[in-house]
């Protein structure tokens, strides 16, 4: 689950899963929804994406980090995440999309602390310019 709330240029997410596994899922699939909102066309495209960490928040950082980063380097849009893996060593995904040029703002990510209390996890997300 996604809820989204907007606070000025700043786009907060609070992503909930039952899984470790499942919140990655929620929390990349709102940033590819997010990046979806940018030039429209391109060349289809599939990357992998490979974080390795075994800290739970790293694994999150590292993958928002490497779906935004994709954006401003490569001119690569996600478009949803595919064949998601977590396993003690990392994540590993397969992530389809666009390849255009364009000058679409690309937001980063501000802050993102993460808990697992006992039921699901949760993370608080902030993207911004």
């Amino acid at each position: 689950m996604v809820r989204r709330r907007f606070a000025g240029e700043r786009l907060h997410l609070t992503v909930e899963g039952a899984t470790l596994e499942r919140l990655l899922a929620e929390a990349g699939s709102a940033v590819c929804e997010l990046l979806a909102a940018g030039p429209a066309g391109g060349r289809p495209d599939r990357l992998p994406v490979q974080i390795r960490a075994r800290d739970p928040e790293r694994l999150l950082a590292g993958f928002l980090d490497d779906l935004l980063q994709l954006a401003h380097a490569e001119d690569f849009r996600a478009t949803r995440i595919e064949r998601l893996e977590v396993d003690e060593t990392g994540l590993r995904a397969a992530v389809p999309g666009r390849t255009a040029a364009g000058d679409a703002a690309v937001p980063r990510v501000i802050a993102r602390p993460l808990t697992a209390r006992g039921g699901p996890w949760r993370a608080e997300i902030e993207l911004g310019p």
